[in-house]
């Protein structure tokens, strides 16, 4: 489990199919569970 924040709100989320995640990762949620790694694309 993991603590996410959505724009300022904080919710308790699954890392069961993220294992690896890390500290500052962006992540897709979709009903309390990480699905998988957002990339940052560069300007």
């Amino acid at each position: 489990m993991a603590d996410v924040d959505f724009g300022g709100v904080r919710q308790q989320v699954s890392l069961a199919c993220l294992p690896d995640a890390q500290v500052g990762d962006q992540v897709l949620v979709h009903v309390g569970m990480a699905l998988s790694l957002v990339e940052e694309e560069e300007a």
